[in-house]
């Protein structure tokens, strides 16, 4: 019995058999799912993994990569698209799906 075998056996956390190393099952080792947020990119389909699946951090739920940036404004907002306060961030609701930071050039 051993790690490959399809059955879990001893220390191993899951076991998918000939389908362990792919995407969405048990990694080589038989340790841990290959999933996004797992902290682990996989190669594909993930660009990224932040150990986590929040939208704009810079990775987003789905393992793609987020833009970010700064950017100047003269009064604290940008009126670009639909703008959401976050802290002092505000998250940008365009087809990018992007977070930029405000910084107030006045």
């Amino acid at each position: 019995m051993e790690c490959g075998d399809d059955v879990i056996n001893g220390s191993e956390i899951c076991d998918d058999g000939a389908s362990n190393g792919t995407y969405t099952n048990c990694n080589d080792a038989c340790t841990a799912d290959l999933v996004c947020g797992d902290g682990v990119i996989t190669d594909p389909p993930e660009a990224c993994d932040d150990n986590n699946t929040t939208n704009y951090d810079g990775c987003s739920s789905v393992c793609a990569t987020e833009a970010t940036g700064t950017i100047a404004c003269s009064n604290g907002d940008f009126n670009f698209g639909t703008t959401t306060a976050s802290g002092s961030s505000q998250v940008l609701s365009d087809s990018a799906d992007a977070i930029f930071q405000c910084v107030d050039m006045s």
